[in-house]
């Protein structure tokens, strides 16, 4: 398993007390809050040592652990 896809895997489960799979839709189910995301890109930043531009966070990039993980790699 990915590494990085197991961190968000991981932060996920602390920040809304369940395990999400790679392909579950997290933002057009409301899953996932406007702070919930917030939490999680920070936690995110820190892993992965980036930078996430505020504009490019949207349900393209966040919407799943898969899209989240290959956007992440995309920056570095």
């Amino acid at each position: 398993m990915d590494e990085l896809k197991e961190f968000i895997q991981n932060e996920l489960k602390e920040l809304i007390f369940k395990t999400v799979d790679f392909d579950e839709p997290l933002i057009s189910t409301k899953v996932l809050d406007s702070i919930l995301l917030v939490d999680l890109i920070v936690a995110i930043e820190e892993f992965a040592d980036v930078s996430i531009p505020a504009g490019e966070v949207n349900e393209e990039y966040f919407e799943t652990i898969n899209k989240i993980s290959e956007y992440i790699y995309s920056l570095k």
